[in-house]
């Protein structure tokens, strides 16, 4: 079991969301997805960032979640700052959205005894973004948030996208390009 303590620690900005029952909600959605996903408080931080394309990558699930919490908070205090009179945009939305966007890799990815880590067979069906969104649901977070989590890879690019899942979209592939510049390709694919 994941422990708020944990949570907080890993992701500091949740301390930011003034509507404490998302806040609440996002913890206990988090830690849903792990656990259903079969890890624990110490797996987890071993746990994939993507199976395909960055297996070799010293990259995680938490320090890409990580990154897109931070930029994209940072990114949208800015905007706000510059902008908020024009564009009404849910700060609370936008990291609720960014701390739970990948929660469904939880479900889909696994690691092998070996280290190696894999598709469990659940991604047969759901893909990360999909599993996310009705982990989220259970975990009674808002369908703005919901919307951010089901949009934010491939699987939205015909969908609407509010504000704030344009905000989260964009700025949650900004590290993953950088490190594709690190392992000599352009981008690394980790939708």
């Amino acid at each position: 079991m994941i422990t708020r303590e944990k949570f907080l620690e890993l992701f500091p900005e949740c301390n930011t969301i003034q509507d404490k029952s998302l806040m609440e909600n996002c913890y206990h959605a988090f830690a849903d997805a792990v656990e259903s996903g079969g890890w624990d408080e110490e797996s987890m931080m071993r746990a994939p960032c993507a199976v395909h394309g960055f297996k070799d990558t010293p990259v995680t699930g938490i320090m890409h979640m990580q990154d897109a919490v931070r930029l994209t908070t940072l990114i949208c205090d800015d905007l706000l700052a510059h902008y908020g009179q024009y564009v009404p945009c849910n700060r609370d939305y936008v990291i609720a959205g960014a701390v739970l966007h990948d929660i469904g890799k939880f479900i889909e990815y696994r690691v092998s005894a070996d280290g190696i880590p894999y598709d469990s067979e659940e991604a047969n069906y759901l893909r990360h973004p999909l599993a996310g969104a009705i982990i989220a649901a259970r975990n009674g977070i808002p369908k703005e948030v919901i919307h951010i989590i089901a949009t934010h890879s491939f699987e939205g690019k015909e969908s609407y996208k509010s504000v704030e899942s344009t905000i989260v979209k964009s700025v949650e592939t900004i590290p993953q390009k950088f490190i594709g510049f690190v392992y000599g390709t352009d981008e690394l694919d980790i939708q």
